[in-house]
């Protein structure tokens, strides 16, 4: 049976569109890709670290605090030297910085010193405190106190409120700790910041001031009274006495000298003349041939 007009242009159109659809693959198969076109992208930007600058000159021994410095961003491949602000802050400065200067890390001492934290011109005196004397423990290196001192009188010494009194007086205002036990000035006691318990308070003083403290010590009770560091006011202070009995005297058994007596001033009553004495009466006796003399004082 032959086929039909319309099955044969079935065939002939499907058998078309093989061959169209083959031919276009040869083609698409030989055809050379254009070049894709890359998307503009942005260059990444240089990493920038904050680091320390000096905002004002800084001295060798100083201790470095967060006002003494500013934040500048820098690039941290090109200055890999220059410490961060939190590497710095506490530590002390071993060399002289200028102001606007960006700040090395080996400008600063990273480990503890004492030595370096002492200020031009003081010296670092230790003394002996318990919770009492040193504020119930809560005294910190960089606080500001006053040193206080009692001398004992005999009144505390035998409880006689007759004898000596006691007295008590402020020796020394506005003194810097420079350290609690070993918690040095810029550190802090540990992952909670809380200093442990010491017995030792390491004081700035003047030459003069030691021997003030040194002479306290061996005299007297030391007391240690803490004060706001921005009160920089030096109060004027006097003696405390302690009431009934004699007052003190440090120097019980002196004794000064008798002081010699004062001259008059008028004129001296002159000098009373002797008086003539009385003609004398003599005597002659012979005795045995033998003559003697005898003188006799005639009464007045």
């Amino acid at each position: 049976m032959g086929l039909s007009a319309k099955s044969k242009l079935l065939i002939f159109g499907g058998a078309g569109l093989a061959i169209l659809f083959l031919v276009l693959g040869v083609i698409q198969m030989f055809r050379t890709p254009e070049p894709a076109v890359a998307a503009a992208t942005p260059a990444a930007a240089p990493a920038v670290a904050i680091v320390a600058k000096a905002g004002r000159a800084i001295k060798v021994g100083e201790t470095i605090t967060g006002d003494m410095i500013v934040n500048l961003p820098f690039n941290p491949s090109l200055h890999q030297v220059v410490a961060t602000p939190q590497e710095i802050i506490g530590k002390v400065a071993i060399r002289d910085i200028a102001a606007n200067t960006a700040i090395a890390r080996e400008w600063v001492d990273i480990d503890s010193n004492l030595a370096m934290r002492v200020p031009i011109g003081k010296r670092a005196v230790s003394i002996e405190t318990n919770s009492e004397i040193a504020v119930a423990g809560l005294i910190r290196p960089g606080n500001v106190v006053d040193v206080q001192v009692v001398y004992p009188g005999m009144d505390a010494l035998t409880s006689a409120r007759a004898q000596g009194r006691s007295r008590s007086e402020t020796v020394l205002q506005s003194i810097q700790v420079l350290a609690v036990g070993e918690l040095v000035l810029g550190e802090t006691g540990g992952s909670d910041g809380v200093a442990p318990p010491a017995r030792t308070v390491t004081l700035a003083l003047t030459p003069d001031e030691v021997g003030m403290l040194a002479l306290a010590k061996n005299t007297g009770l030391i007391l240690l009274s803490l004060r706001n560091p921005l009160d920089v006011a030096m109060a004027d202070t006097i003696p405390f006495v302690a009431s009934g009995g004699a007052d003190f005297d440090p120097y019980p058994n002196f004794e000064p000298p008798a002081a010699a007596p004062a001259r008059s001033s008028a004129p001296r009553p002159p000098a009373r003349k002797p008086k003539p004495s009385a003609p004398k009466a003599q005597v002659e006796l012979n005795i045995g041939g033998r003559k003697q003399t005898l003188t006799a004082e005639s009464a007045s």
